[in-house]
């Protein structure tokens, strides 16, 4: 359940063919989550866009568990940013609506307190989201993620009510709607394919990618959640609406990375606990290398789109910053990948060359 915070530099490519995945900056969890999930696609017909193989979601069951997290002191906005004016505005109606309920507000930031002295991260209430019917009263249509979480849909269901989301929904409705119509259902599949390019490898998947902007969590955040034929991708306000190649990413390398591994298993857990205490959340080995090689491909896939000096200086400040954030492991990968791009080596072939070259860690 990968969720990640973005930091678009100013390298990025103009055109929505590349992805939005670019040169993150990582702070929580990177193992894709797995499971059936519930509908994809919604009764109401004019909150969702599709085209072939991909949806573009307007998820009512997102809202219902961003806006209790909201109300119940889910803060979380980086460098003390202002929180977007979407976010801001659907704070400000639910706390209006539940000034009638100070109890049950009380008793509800009371469970979301627990939660959180548990280390229940965002990632785990999105993938919660999407385990739920579409629609309320919401009900569980896939097993739940957490057992902490079991019995939350009915605090969700009496949640909507006190606060009244269904006035608050259509109120805002427009503004999902246009985060909807701001995605280009043209580019998306020259996305995907882009990447598979690069790789110099054939799609080996047959998803249908569910695309679902969530304006109400922290900026520049996003999260790859994959169920059955499904590949959700949660994009968090000021990710750019292309096709996010970082969360795609995590399905094809985070499994070549765990099969490559152990010949090279006691160098590279060197840099993993060097890491620590600054790139938290990742938990294992496997996740932490995963992610740096990705943060290594996301502007090296770009480049390939445009590869003026400018650029390569944009992103080779930007990989200095990863490396500041304690992702240790990025610059040897990012420097040793335009070996692997003059060649013509499918990537899953050219990992395991890649964990052999990267040198012993000296701090």
């Amino acid at each position: 359940m990968p969720i990640h915070q973005i930091k678009r530099g100013p390298w990025a490519p103009v055109s929505t063919v590349l992805l939005v995945g670019i040169l993150a900056v990582l702070v929580n969890p990177c193992s894709t989550a797995r499971g059936q999930g519930g509908p994809a696609v919604s009764t109401h017909t004019d909150e969702f866009r599709e085209a072939p193989g991909f949806i573009v979601l307007a998820d009512r069951r997102m809202f219902a568990v961003m806006a209790f997290l909201n109300a119940a002191g889910y803060d979380d906005e980086p460098n003390a940013r202002e929180m977007p004016a979407l976010r801001v505005k659907v704070r400000q109606m639910v706390a209006a609506n539940l000034k009638q309920h100070p109890q049950k507000l009380a008793s509800w930031r009371q469970l979301y307190s627990g939660w959180k002295k548990a280390h229940i991260m965002l990632p785990r209430y999105q993938e919660y989201a999407l385990s739920l019917t579409q629609d309320y009263p919401f009900q569980p249509a896939d097993s739940i993620p957490l057992k902490q979480l079991r019995e939350f849909h009915r605090v969700l269901n009496d949640f909507w009510q006190a606060a009244r989301l269904d006035e608050i929904w259509q109120a805002i409705r427009p503004d999902y709607l246009s985060e909807l119509r701001s995605y280009s259902l043209e580019s998306l599949q020259s996305g995907v394919d882009a990447v598979w390019a690069y790789l110099h490898m054939t799609r080996s998947d047959t998803f249908t990618f569910v695309i679902v902007p969530n304006p109400l969590c922290q900026s520049r955040s996003a999260q790859a959640i994959s169920r059955s034929a499904m590949y959700y991708i949660v994009d968090g306000p000021l990710v750019g609406r292309g096709f996010n190649s970082h969360e795609y990413l995590h399905s094809i390398v985070d499994p070549i990375v765990k099969a490559g591994l152990a010949r090279q298993k006691r160098k590279l857990d060197q840099y993993f606990r060097a890491s620590n205490g600054k790139t938290i959340y990742y938990g294992t080995l496997p996740n932490f290398t995963a992610e740096c090689l990705i943060h290594a491909l996301t502007p090296r896939l770009a480049l390939q789109h445009n590869n003026s000096p400018e650029r390569q200086e944009a992103a080779k400040r930007e990989i200095d910053g990863l490396m500041n954030a304690g992702y240790l492991l990025v610059r040897s990968f990012y420097e040793r990948l335009s070996a692997f791009e003059s060649s013509r080596l499918p990537f899953d072939q050219f990992v395991p060359q890649l964990l052999d070259e990267i040198p012993a860690y000296r701090p």
